[in-house]
């Protein structure tokens, strides 16, 4: 007879700024074709003066799993999200290139669940010890994204170096293509 146990866990881990809950309903999920629009920035400016936009995004993931057999299969489910409540925007500084330096911040936010989605598919999770090591690919893929980030917000000067935003926009670009079969 199998013996076979269900479960089910909820996870939304959350990147850059003040850590808070969301709903779907009040995010915006990463879909090819679908570009940011200052219209989806609806919160209240914040920031330092000099800044002119801040984009609040998360990786959320959620995984099934049963054990069969005395094997664990997982099945798991990772989505890049644009939050708009808690990304503004100063009017009087909205350009079309800083909207394109944003936009690719929200590649990158998929560029990196893909790159999860693909560490979870080749990971061999165990059911003693699964939890401790979801959290280690889930910590390894969020340090990556803050160091490619932060790159390229220094690399582009923000957006304001538009030759090197250009460089990016293709550098994301075939990164991702390279990861199409990890899209969810």
């Amino acid at each position: 007879m199998k013996n076979i146990l269900k479960f089910s866990f909820f996870i939304a881990l959350f990147i850059s700024f003040p850590i808070i809950a969301q709903n779907e309903s009040e995010s915006i999920t990463w879909q090819e074709g679908r570009q940011l629009k200052w219209t989806d920035y609806r919160g209240t400016p914040e920031g330092k003066a000099y800044e002119a936009a801040r984009s609040e995004f998360e990786i959320e993931f959620r995984y099934t799993g049963k054990i069969v057999e005395d094997e664990l299969v997982l099945q798991f489910q990772v989505s890049a999200l644009f939050i708009p409540n808690d990304s503004w925007t100063v009017e009087a500084k909205q350009s079309n290139e800083l909207l394109i330096h944003e936009q690719l911040h929200f590649d990158i936010t998929e560029l990196f669940a893909r790159k999860m989605r693909h560490e979870f598919s080749l990971a061999h999770i165990s059911a003693d010890n699964g939890k401790a090591e979801i959290q280690a690919i889930y910590d390894k893929v969020m340090a990556d994204m803050k160091r490619y980030r932060s790159l390229y917000n220094d690399e582009t000067f923000f957006g304001a170096n538009l030759n090197k935003q250009l460089e990016w926009n293709s550098k994301v670009r075939r990164e991702m293509i390279e990861l199409n079969q990890y899209v969810n």
